[in-house]
């Protein structure tokens, strides 16, 4: 849930999708497509805050309903 990469093409092979995002956190949908699809995981958990990712902190937190 506290990825912000999405896909931008949708070829049957999850590998071969293009994404728009950070390479890390492309690499983690493209894992977890097969098992439980994105999109669908987002509308059923709806982040309601986002604290993002800086330098400084080194971390980044979303609250999720």
């Amino acid at each position: 849930m506290n990825t912000e990469a999405i896909f931008t093409s949708f070829e049957e092979n999850v590998l071969n999708r293009t994404t728009k995002g950070d390479a890390s956190e492309s690499g983690l949908i493209k894992f977890l497509e097969p098992i439980i699809p994105v999109v669908k995981t987002r509308e059923n958990a709806r982040k309601i805050f986002t604290c993002p990712f800086n330098s400084t902190n080194k971390w980044m937190a979303s609250v999720v309903r």
